[in-house]
């Protein structure tokens, strides 16, 4: 079975230098450390499959996606699409709550 955690966090926007814009959600640093601590092998970037979940009163949005690990930051980021986004209806500045399950095969 694969490991799932839940959490609550903002989305926030990341934009480049070169105005690629994207939307985050950021794990807490305790969910991302044991994550670390898991997940033995990363792929490309230290990138760790998850499959997603964003919840809301209405509605759960699925998803296949990847978790990214932020220096700046100190935990993982879970990048949220604009597709997600409209079918969850949260977007930058909005709080919701997550569940990933890390993918292990």
């Amino acid at each position: 079975m694969d490991p799932t955690f839940s959490f609550r966090t903002e989305l926030w926007l990341w934009q480049s230098e070169t105005a690629t814009a994207w939307v985050f959600a950021n794990l807490p640093e305790d969910e991302s450390d044991e994550i670390a601590d898991i997940v033995p092998e990363r792929r490309g970037f230290g990138s760790v499959k998850v499959r997603a979940r964003i919840m809301t009163e209405e509605k759960t949005v699925e998803w296949t996606t990847s978790l990214f690990p932020s220096t700046q930051y100190g935990c993982y980021m879970l990048p949220i699409k604009a597709a997600i986004r409209k079918k969850s209806g949260r977007d930058t500045g909005d709080t919701a709550d997550f569940e990933v399950d890390i993918l292990m095969d």
